[in-house]
């Protein structure tokens, strides 16, 4: 999955691709602080809609961001039941004892469309940023390179770390652990053994990676020489921070609105 979501921006065909590397990060940005800025469920839904469409304008690859949206959202959705239950209101399911208030539920509904939204965003930067063009673009910028890298490879961690626990996943069905014909409660609370091989996984991988660095003498140089050059944002890159500007203006409005 990891590696399907990366061959996009590596392959670099697409149009999001060709763009400036901090054109995709003020995009990024622009979507992160609208998730968190409004918790309206309309406002939440209609930036999952704008970002699902960026994503087909830009040829993206829907199914890997479908996939991470379905590991994402049951533990979100577990939230809303919490919400629902901890949180005094109208009873809008009853069962027994125990009572689902509205609004816990629209707070919790809320609580995971701006989770959608956050995994949208880091999802459809990831596929469509080249990793060496932003490690060079954030030197450029004034970062040191060892910070500049450590954060790019912080930022690739998470599709790795999603595509380890599909494979754990896999590796448990065929022992018989199969968590996905379980209902949604059930699944929540069953994903939790898959947790310690995870944690094993990506600390081997850490080690590993630690290892690499070393053999091929990381920050033993200050300077550091490139490849390949990042050209100067165009026009394309200024008409997206505008967009990104004038869509946030707007999105706090109708936050400080409704």
């Amino acid at each position: 999955m990891a590696g399907s979501i990366y061959a996009h921006a590596l392959e670099g065909r697409t149009p999001l691709a060709r763009l400036h590397p901090v054109t995709a990060m003020v995009w990024t940005a622009a979507m992160v602080v609208m998730s968190f800025a409004s918790l309206d469920l309309r406002l939440g839904l209609g930036l999952v809609v704008l970002q699902i469409g960026v994503a087909l304008i830009g040829r993206l690859p829907l199914r890997q961001i479908f996939v991470v949206l379905l590991l994402v959202l049951p533990l979100t959705l577990f939230i809303t039941v919490i919400q629902g239950l901890a949180r005094p209101g109208e009873a809008l399911l009853s069962i027994g004892g125990l009572s689902l208030s509205r609004e816990g539920v629209l707070l919790g509904l809320a609580i995971t469309v701006r989770v959608a939204n956050l995994a949208l965003a880091t999802t459809n930067f990831f596929a469509s940023v080249h990793p060496v063009r932003l490690s060079m673009t954030l030197t450029r910028i004034g970062l040191p390179f060892k910070y500049a890298y450590t954060t790019v490879l912080a930022l690739r961690f998470l599709p790795l770390v999603l595509g380890d626990l599909r494979n754990i996943q896999n590796a448990q069905k065929a022992r018989g652990y199969d968590i996905e014909r379980k209902n949604l409660f059930v699944r929540v609370v069953k994903i939790m053994p898959l947790m310690a091989p995870l944690i094993v996984t990506v600390l081997r991988r850490a080690h590993s990676i630690a290892l690499a660095m070393d053999l091929r003498a990381f920050g033993a140089f200050p300077e550091r020489t490139w490849w390949e050059e990042v050209a100067s944002p165009g026009r394309a890159d200024w008409a997206v921070w505008s967009l990104s500007v004038l869509l946030l203006t707007g999105y706090l409005l109708l936050g400080f609105t409704l």
